[in-house]
């Protein structure tokens, strides 16, 4: 389930997004602005949803994260994993919010982006066990800060340049 959940919001749905806002926009006889739709329907799915879901479970159901991603029942954890999941509620509202407040969409992909890849670079040079889910996560999390921020950095220069 867990597995799904990312390969959706990180792949499928986006994709999907795109494919749809794409065609809509072609067939009003609209220019589709591709770069554009890559950092909304990205950021929207990877630096909303998902960090608005996790933080939620986080934040309700710590013991969760606890067990499939840091490997470890220990109580104390738990206090620290439900703050985690307020930070994650926090930019996974602005992100699922710059699908109407576009002006958001920048900050939105650029705070996701920093978040879960250096997420993701400590999930591969923490020690412990490393599980399924734990490598899943950290190569979605990588994948986070690669797209999202090279969708920010080539919008950004395509401004510079017009």
């Amino acid at each position: 389930m867990y597995t799904g959940f990312l390969i959706g919001c990180f792949f499928v749905f986006p994709v999907v997004s795109i494919v749809i806002e794409h065609a809509v926009r072609r067939r009003r006889g609209e220019d589709p602005d591709l770069l554009g739709l890559v950092l909304r329907w990205f950021t929207f799915w990877i630096a909303g949803v998902r960090l608005l879901i996790a933080g939620l479970t986080q934040a309700f159901r710590p013991e969760f994260t606890a067990e499939s991603i840091f490997n470890t029942t220990d109580p104390t954890v738990l206090p620290f994993i439900s703050e985690l999941g307020y930070s994650n509620i926090a930019i996974g509202l602005i992100g699922v919010l710059s699908l109407r407040l576009r002006s958001w969409t920048a900050p939105a992909a650029l705070a996701g982006a920093v978040f879960l890849g250096l997420a993701g670079i400590r999930h591969l040079v923490d020690g412990g066990a490393f599980t399924t889910d734990r490598a899943f996560a950290a190569g979605t999390d990588i994948f986070a800060l690669v797209i999202l921020l090279g969708a920010l950095l080539a919008a950004g220069l395509r401004s510079r340049r017009e």
